[in-house]
C-alpha cells in the first residue's frame, strides 16, 4: 500500500512539472522499479496464500517447496521426511494444515533461536500426523494456553482455529533445553 502511494505521489508530482524532462525521467524510472517490485510483493502474497504447488501437487510437496524456501535463507537448516501415503487429503484439510505448518514454523523462527528444524509427515488409515522437532526454546500446551489467553498470541490463536476448521489436534511438548516437538493431527475426510 505504502508504495502505491508513493507512486501516486511520483505520478502528482509528474503531472505539475509536465516540462521538466529531467525529472520527469528520473521520477519514470523510479517509479517502474516501484511498479515492480509491488508486482513481485503482490505475486509473492498471492502464492502466499495459494501457493502453486500444493494446489497441483499437494501437502507433501507445498511442504517439500517450503522447507526449501527456508533452507535457502542460509539462516535455519530444515529437514523434511515424509511417510505418508499417496492418499491426498481434502483441498480444505491440506490448505488448512499447510497454513498452519507455516505458521508453526514462523513461530519457531520468531521466538525459539532454533538452528535446526526436523519436519516429518506421517500416516495411519485415518490421520495425517505431522511432527515438528527443533533444538531451540519451545513451548507446551499450557504456555499456549496462557498465551492465547492474553493479549498477545495471534499466530498461535490462528494455528487453533485452523485446526478447529479441520477437526484436527495440535499439542506443544518442550522437555528440556533444544528438545521441542510440536504434533499436529488431522483425519483424511
Amino acid at each position: 500500500g505504502s508504495m502505491l502511494n508513493v507512486i501516486k505521489l511520483h505520478l502528482t508530482k509528474l503531472a505539475r512539472n509536465p516540462n521538466e524532462k529531467e525529472l520527469s525521467g528520473e521520477i519514470v524510472k523510479e517509479s517502474m522499479g516501484m511498479v515492480d517490485e509491488t508486482i513481485q510483493t503482490v505475486r509473492g502474497i498471492s502464492q502466499d496464500l495459494m501457493p502453486p504447488t500444493l494446489v497441483k501437487l499437494g501437502l507433501e510437496k507445498g511442504v517439500l517447496e517450503l522447507c526449501k524456501q527456508i533452507n535457502a535463507t542460509g539462516k535455519v537448516k530444515i529437514d523434511f521426511a515424509n511417510a505418508t501415503t499417496s492418499q491426498r487429503l481434502a483441498s480444505k484439510v491440506e490448505l488448512q494444515l499447510y497454513r498452519v505448518i507455516r505458521e508453526v514454523i514462523n513461530n519457531i523462527l520468531k521466538h525459539s533461536s532454533a538452528s535446526e528444524i526436523t519436519l516429518t509427515l506421517c500416516s495411519s488409515v485415518d490421520f495425517i500426523t505431522v511432527k515438528v522437532t527443533h533444538n531451540g526454546i519451545g513451548i507446551s500446551d499450557e504456555m499456549v494456553k496462557e498465551l492465547t489467553q492474553s493479549k498477545g498470541g495471534i499466530g498461535l490463536k490462528s494455528i487453533q482455529s485452523r485446526i478447529q476448521l479441520i477437526k484436527g489436534s495440535i499439542h506443544y511438548y518442550y522437555r528440556e533445553k533444544n528438545s521441542a516437538e510440536i504434533v499436529i493431527q488431522a483425519p483424511f475426510s
